[in-house]
């Protein structure tokens, strides 16, 4: 689940043809900027859907912030829950998807650039 929060996770599976990256996960309060900002992005930037499932209430010393979202590929919420415990359903459309990746950012991408990611850092 944590994965979902950088760019290269997303990106490879964008390159491998995926058009929905699912995730299932226990965000806890205080890390709202994942469902705000870097949700959004990551479907833009790939031109994909993003669901992202996530715990409510709190277990123990751990309280989840909920707000489940599912993101179109432009980045807007077709689905946004709460904090609060809820069943929510959304349908992916491929005609969205299709128009969405019109204009893809992909086709421009510079891998020669990213050799670099690949190494281990020292």
């Amino acid at each position: 689940c944590y994965d979902v929060e950088f760019p290269e996770a997303v990106r490879g599976l964008a390159l491998q043809g995926a058009d929905a990256v699912l995730v299932p996960t226990a965000n806890m309060v205080g890390f709202d900027e994942v469902q705000r900002v870097l949700l959004p992005a990551r479907a833009l930037e790939n031109r994909l859907f993003i669901a992202y499932a996530n715990a409510c209430e709190s277990e123990g010393d751990t309280a989840y912030n909920g707000m489940s979202t599912v993101r179109a590929p432009d980045g807007t919420a077709i689905v946004q829950a709460t904090s609060t415990p809820a069943l929510t359903l959304a349908t992916l459309s491929t005609a969205q998807l299709a128009q969405a990746r019109t204009s893809t950012p992909l086709r421009d991408r510079r891998s020669a650039l990213y050799g670099l990611l690949g190494q281990p850092q020292r």
